[in-house]
């Protein structure tokens, strides 16, 4: 994660942090987790208020793709209440460029 963000924390970035997590990084893969905790955390405020079918997640989020996606759905199942299980799905937009 240093080295792709020339070797100082002060520039480390949000792309750096998903490269390096997707090389296997580990302080990036905590870094992901960490994120996508809080994030989860959000988005089931988000479900439990409006009970959507479906949530499509855009911007770097959905650039980052599975590096993020995989993690937040583990930490949304993993926090949500046995009793409010949701079956709203969870997905990556997709850029269609014309």
């Amino acid at each position: 994660m240093m080295e792709l963000s020339g070797g100082s924390s002060v520039q480390v970035t949000a792309k750096a942090v998903v490269q390096a997590a997707a090389e296997g990084d580990l302080a990036a893969g905590r870094i992901i987790r960490e994120a996508t905790h809080w994030l989860a955390l959000a988005l089931l405020a988000v479900i439990r208020i409006l009970n959507p079918d479906k949530l499509i997640l855009g911007g770097g989020v959905a650039q980052a793709g599975i590096v993020v996606l995989t993690p937040l759905r583990e930490s949304i199942e993993e926090l949500c209440a046995p009793s409010l299980r949701t079956a709203t799905e969870v997905v990556l937009a997709d850029l269609v460029l014309t």
